[in-house]
């Protein structure tokens, strides 16, 4: 009587394959092995033959995203076309079109961590639109896109005296004090706001249009810097021409008024406690902040 096989019958059904050898013989080809299986546990797969399931699987069933957000970002990119035009009057298209594309991020879902920006990109119809350009924006290449950025280049400075040309020249410019506990930043340092921050700072000063409602520049100063020392540098650093500023008394200096005077500027400022500069009779819009503000102010026409 034959004797019985251990294998299942299950098993036993699926035959090998003849193949022929190089010398003319038959032989059988059982193929490679692909895992083992245990009695009452079944069949176990080797490393191999998983990935190999796993590669079709992944062909059968693919994991690429086939639902962009669609919405928020064109509402912004229809009201904000004209920013792309600029940025690309002055960066490279494809360095262009980075910056806009992390700006309308940030716009449309607030702060987001570097690390995580991708994964928004990836998700929305921006990565469909630009699919065309090599840029990434993925931490590594945003932390470089910042750090250029923050160096103030040839194209930033561009950048921003095109946005000063085209301004309505209504420009208001105040510091902000911002807290840092970062151990590597060197401009953190005690300020002003010290005992309520309980931390360094650093100081940062904004120019911006108060009729078209969008800022200009910024530039990021020291802690220990004060408002009116600060912003002789922001102003040299650019052409204003028949600009109205208008700033409140930290800025209140000689050397400031003399620079928002020439090239055919114009300024309304706060008047320093127990100092005024008689610069022009007081108008009917002076007179009315000094009733509101009980305060005063020095404007030059």
């Amino acid at each position: 009587m034959p004797r019985k096989s251990s294998i299942p019958e299950e098993i036993l059904q699926y035959k090998p394959c003849k193949v022929k050898l190089p010398n003319g013989n038959w032989s059988s080809d059982w193929g490679y092995l692909i895992g083992k299986i245990i009695a009452g546990a079944g069949f176990f797969p080797n490393k191999r033959y998983q990935k190999e399931l796993e590669a079709e699987k992944a062909a059968r069933f693919s994991d690429a995203i086939t639902d962009l957000a669609y919405g928020q970002y064109a509402l912004l990119q229809a009201l904000s076309s004209d920013i792309l035009e600029k940025l690309k009057e002055c960066f490279l298209p494809e360095r262009a079109v980075q910056i806009y594309t992390y700006g309308l991020i940030l716009c449309a879902n607030g702060f987001v961590h570097l690390d995580q920006v991708d994964e928004f990109y990836q998700e929305s119809i921006m990565s469909l639109q630009y699919s065309a350009y090599s840029f990434r924006m993925g931490y590594s290449a945003l932390s470089s896109l910042l750090h250029d950025l923050g160096a103030k280049g040839n194209p930033v400075r561009k950048f921003e005296q095109l946005l000063i040309d085209i301004s309505s020249k209504n420009v208001a410019i105040d510091g902000h004090v911002i807290r840092s506990c970062s151990w590597n930043n060197d401009l953190a340092e005690p300020g002003y706001k010290v005992r309520s921050l309980k931390s360094p700072q650093i100081n940062v000063l904004i120019a911006y249009d108060t009729v078209q409602k969008s800022p200009l520049m910024y530039r990021t100063y020291r802690g220990s810097s004060v408002d009116k020392r600060s912003v002789i540098e922001l102003l040299e650093s650019r052409s204003f021409k028949k600009t109205k500023f208008m700033v409140d008394r930290g800025f209140f200096s000689e050397k400031v008024l003399q620079l928002m005077s020439k090239d055919e500027n114009s300024y309304i400022i706060g008047n320093a406690l127990k100092r005024h500069l008689p610069i022009l009779p007081v108008n009917s819009y002076t007179k009315s902040a000094q009733r509101k503000q009980h305060g005063s102010f020095t404007m030059k026409k």
